[in-house]
């Protein structure tokens, strides 16, 4: 059995990275519902029910019954609200790689909180999970979040053309990855 890695409380200068717990329902909903938010992630549709919400934080509750993924919630220590999430999905222990994913409210876009979260989580996955390589995909029209990659230390590696479909339209997306060897603070 693979040992289970908790979800440590990560701090910035402005951020706590913690756990989701059921009490993040309302604003969970509220975020994964918002199709300004859902239209940058390339595999996920806008909640439609809080029962799909449910059925998504399950696996939060019990980090030892899926231990390919870890995901925190991004809470602002200024006023100890949640702001967005981040974290690592598709985790292969045997490979040493993980994708990152991330969101943030649309009312902080801009104000460099994603970077300061993805420093933490970062120095976290090459730490503490022990991962050598850590990817991204983007959508291809995401310009933010390619620029956020590329700040910190992220290499391009090309397109997945027709990567995904929403709304009956397939989209391209673009790859990026980081090495431990990269990285630095």
């Amino acid at each position: 059995m693979m040992p289970v890695i908790a979800y440590p409380r990560l701090e910035t200068p402005r951020l706590v990275l913690r756990e989701l717990r059921m009490e993040d329902a309302d604003f969970l909903f509220i975020e994964w519902s918002d199709p300004a938010v859902t239209h940058f992630i390339t595999d996920q549709e806008p909640l439609q029910s809080r029962e799909q919400l449910e059925d998504f934080l399950c696996p939060f509750q019990s980090p030892g019954k899926n231990p390919f993924l870890k995901w925190w919630g991004i809470e602002r220590k200024a006023d100890g609200h949640l702001i967005g999430t981040c974290g690592f999905f598709r985790w292969s222990r045997q490979h040493h790689r993980a994708k990152i994913g991330y969101d943030l409210r649309p009312e902080v876009w801009g104000q460099r909180l994603m970077p300061e979260a993805l420093r933490a989580l970062i120095q976290f996955g090459f730490e503490e999970m022990d991962l050598n390589r850590i990817e991204a995909i983007v959508r291809e029209d995401n310009l933010r979040s390619q620029l956020v990659l590329v700040k910190l230390g992220f290499q391009w590696e090309g397109f997945g053309r027709e990567y995904y479909r929403r709304d009956g339209i397939y989209k391209d997306q673009v790859q990026y990855s980081l090495l431990k060897r990269e990285w630095s603070l």
